[in-house]
């Protein structure tokens, strides 16, 4: 998901995405473009009477744009930070995803926290049937 500040943020699928965002934004014009991770577009609506936002597969594939997204967020992430030195959207997927997962906090004891966050945080492989 790209925003118009030229922040690109990372969802596990276009569902949680949809439902991460706010209509009211989507009306302003916040979102700019949005992709999976194998560069298939998505549409991006909002749906007012229902105050909720929509994400539709527009059939087009633009590989070559989500790239040149993934480059520039690697370029302006500081060194040091998981997603610097990645190189397809699928790495920098992972890595937004692994961060994430590493910055949570509170901690809680193993067995509660697998309870409530699963084993870990999402995998490529995840990601790449979350896509089909």
């Amino acid at each position: 998901m790209l925003d118009r500040d030229g922040d690109l943020d990372v969802y596990a699928d276009a569902a949680y995405a949809a439902g991460s965002m706010e209509f009211l934004m989507v009306e302003d014009g916040e979102y700019v473009a949005a992709y999976r991770v194998d560069g298939a577009v998505l549409a991006i609506a909002s749906v007012r009477k229902e105050e909720r936002v929509v994400l539709t597969l527009t059939g087009e594939v633009d590989a070559a744009a989500l790239q040149a997204l993934v480059d520039d967020a690697v370029r302006r992430s500081p060194a040091g930070t998981a997603t610097a030195g990645v190189v397809t959207p699928l790495d920098y997927a992972e890595a937004c995803f692994l961060q994430e997962w590493n910055r949570r906090w509170v901690r809680w004891p193993h067995w509660l926290d697998r309870w409530l966050h699963g084993a870990g945080p999402w995998t490529r492989e995840q990601l790449q049937l979350a896509r089909r």
